[in-house]
């Protein structure tokens, strides 16, 4: 199982308010990453 299909699967057990929790922090972690998804480390 890929981390994605993980992260779906947890996802699905959470209340609705979790949930737009869980989506804004995939907001902010889309507008620090990099271009084209590569992290420095």
């Amino acid at each position: 199982m890929t981390t994605a299909e993980r992260i779906v699967e947890e996802a699905r057990t959470l209340p609705e308010c979790d949930l737009r929790e869980v989506l804004d922090f995939v907001g902010f972690l889309k507008s620090r990453a990099p271009v084209h998804g590569q992290r420095s480390q």
